[in-house]
């Protein structure tokens, strides 16, 4: 969730907004297995904390479209 915020994903959002999306992306990693899975991969990969946020940057419209999906 930090580098997701870190890349600057929500700095549209006011505070509320932030707190919904970042319950989604922890609902979604917690329930979506493909999801865990994927990420983790990202995160055992990335050799310095700029790649991994370079990473989430590269996936932000995927993420947004999987977290648009949850009510």
């Amino acid at each position: 969730m930090f580098t997701t915020v870190w890349a600057g994903y929500w700095q549209e959002k006011d505070v509320n907004g932030l707190k919904l999306e970042l319950r989604k992306l922890t609902n979604l990693f917690m329930s979506n297995e493909q999801f865990r899975k994927e990420s983790e991969n990202v995160i055992l990969n990335s050799p310095s904390f700029n790649h991994l946020v370079d990473s989430m940057k590269s996936s932000q419209s995927n993420i947004i479209q999987l977290l648009a999906e949850i009510k």
